[in-house]
């Protein structure tokens, strides 16, 4: 199932189970809300009734972390609110991609202007060049015949070789490498960092409030959701939990990056909200409260962020477009009014 489908059925569930309908009825009617699982629903209402826990049947479908949040809610009784929080996380991570996905457009729009030079390069300006009475030497037209003239004679290894980066691309971009790739190096542009920071916290701090919630353990939790994270912001989560399990020390204490040691990921990764949330629960003692009180903010704060530098980033992709959509343009326009005024004189 994708995200929306998830997040549909989770609050489907945790809306039937608050008001008392029985859990093997509430997933049946599933079938309906979602035809294209009817079969699945149904065969899982069958299990269910039959005394199957739902988190077996979910297993197959589901991520394994919110799996495990369900089978720790059949556990504790809690499994109404487990279903709740799955909802709000799955919402949370759809706006999360949503505004990831924005990263997309200033590389689209440069691409789109590249093209468009390139054709104009090739089929245009050789076209307008040949209107004028005068052999142009400049640096524009000089470029666009020897494009023309190469398009001309190697045609089929430049459209073999296009259609050839086109599909290598493609695949490359479907392999879970090339995301991590990608991350890894979004993650190295200043204010794009902070901004994935912001919104990869602000999911985890809502998984972690969801386990927590479920009865899970806070040292087990930690364990189970820093696989959402990227790798250099998991290595801050385990090194939080090393600090709780093995070294003994204080939530408080191990939460403020001010407090550890130089290089130490916390203190190069944690914002400010995920340490003050665990600060605040080691009074409180109501972790998943604080957790998922703050992941709402973070996540806004993440796509304001996010907001702003793409549309910088729009801005500059747009006039470089722009750029290289009248460089032809204002280079044949150029050479026209060179032999007006020479034909004047």
């Amino acid at each position: 199932m994708n995200l929306k489908e998830i997040r549909a059925s989770a609050a489907a569930l945790g809306n039937q189970l608050a008001a008392g309908i029985p859990i093997y009825q509430a997933v049946g009617r599933l079938a309906q809300l979602q035809p294209a699982h009817a079969e699945f629903w149904t065969r899982s209402a069958m299990s269910v009734q039959s005394g199957v826990p739902i988190s077996d049947s979910l297993s197959s479908v589901w991520p394994i972390t919110l799996v495990n949040s369900v089978k720790a809610g059949e556990r504790s009784g809690k499994l109404d609110g487990v279903f709740v929080r799955i909802e709000e996380t799955t919402a949370l991570q759809e706006e999360m991609r949503g505004a990831m996905m924005k990263l997309v457009y200033p590389f689209l729009m440069g691409l789109a202007g590249i093209c468009v030079f390139i054709g104009f390069m090739v089929f245009v300006l050789p076209t307008l060049a040949k209107s004028l009475n005068t052999k142009s030497s400049g640096f524009v037209f000089q470029l666009s015949t020897w494009m023309a003239t190469f398009a001309e004679q190697n045609w089929m290894i430049v459209v073999g070789g296009l259609v050839a980066a086109v599909v290598i691309l493609t695949t490359w971009l479907r392999t879970p490498e090339s995301k991590v790739i990608i991350l890894d190096w979004w993650l190295t542009v200043p204010i794009v960092r902070d901004a994935l920071r912001d919104l990869y916290f602000g999911l985890w701090a809502n998984y972690m409030a969801m386990t927590v919630t479920a009865g899970i353990t806070t040292l087990e939790a930690l364990k189970l959701t820093g696989a959402i994270l990227p790798t250099v912001m998991r290595d801050s989560v385990l090194a939080f939990e090393k600090d709780l399990s093995v070294n003994n020390r204080r939530m408080a204490e191990a939460a403020d990056p001010a407090k550890q040691s130089p290089g130490d990921p916390r203190a190069t990764w944690w914002p400010f909200y995920i340490a003050n949330a665990f600060i605040v629960a080691e009074q409180t003692g109501e972790i998943d409260r604080e957790l998922g009180r703050i992941a709402p903010s973070l996540i806004k704060e993440g796509v304001t962020t996010l907001n702003y530098t793409i549309a910088i980033a729009n801005a500059v992709a747009i006039a470089i477009s722009g750029m290289l959509i009248v460089a032809p343009l204002a280079a044949y326009y150029t050479e026209i009014f060179s032999a007006i005024q020479q034909a004047n004189h």
